[in-house]
């Protein structure tokens, strides 16, 4: 944690918030990675993550964020690979991840009216070249809403060249690059 976005940055906890023994989140291999934290609109925050095996997981945080509520629940997602991110715009959910490479290595779009299942395939918003792997995050500037990338070629995969893209909503469940 930090009172400034750039840090430095202290371990709140002191130990990893999303273990092996935490209830829903056991895996084979117990390497579970690429968490994205969400906050709701009505204070309740999330912690999304995945394991090995390219699952994706959803747990609620206490508002303390430091320890979580219940047990982690499958997240289907498809053709998931990595680097998810959600956010909410009006009453719908959107979220957003990489497709595995057979599926393009796009930034891909589901979208619900909850924050914790039956997402509904949207689409590509963001195509991706098959050697790249991107992070995602979207954000409003206000007017505009943008999708930041850091994508991350074969060729350079210790250099990664962030970018913003302008994004346009074209209904309530989908968005666009414009």
């Amino acid at each position: 944690m930090s009172s400034v976005p750039t840090g430095p940055f202290t371990d709140a906890r002191g130990s990893a918030l999303i273990t092996g023994s935490t209830p829903g989140a056991s895996t084979s291999t117990q390497w579970l990675f690429d968490p994205c934290a969400f906050i709701d609109s009505d204070g309740q925050p999330y912690l999304y993550f995945a394991d090995i095996s390219d699952q994706r997981a959803v747990i609620l945080l206490k508002t303390n964020m430091t320890s979580v509520s219940g047990s982690a629940t499958p997240l289907f997602a498809t053709n998931f690979f990595e680097a998810s991110y959600m956010h909410k715009r009006g009453s719908t959910y959107y979220f957003t991840y990489s497709t595995r490479p057979e599926a393009g290595m796009v930034i891909y779009c589901e979208t619900n009216s909850n924050p914790t299942n039956g997402f509904v395939p949207q689409g590509t918003v963001l195509p991706n070249p098959p050697v790249n792997v991107y992070n995602n995050i979207t954000t409003r500037s206000s007017p505009t809403w943008e999708i930041g990338t850091s994508p991350i070629t074969t060729a350079t995969w210790r250099s990664k060249t962030d970018c913003r893209t302008p994004t346009r909503f074209t209904n309530a469940a989908s968005a666009s690059i414009r």
